[in-house]
């Protein structure tokens, strides 16, 4: 789902955390590690 650009407090509702914030520490690190990805293609040759 975070990979489909679902909304964080969307997510949060979800999986029953009682706020936002605990999704974004619990998941936010992969939202962050798509991110990276995606930098390193469009700085890549090729």
């Amino acid at each position: 789902m975070l990979r489909k650009d679902t909304p964080m407090l969307k997510l949060s509702k979800l999986f029953g955390h009682e706020n936002v914030e605990t999704t974004v520490n619990q998941y936010g690190h992969l939202v962050d590690e798509d991110v990276r990805e995606e930098q390193n293609r469009a700085t890549l040759p090729g």
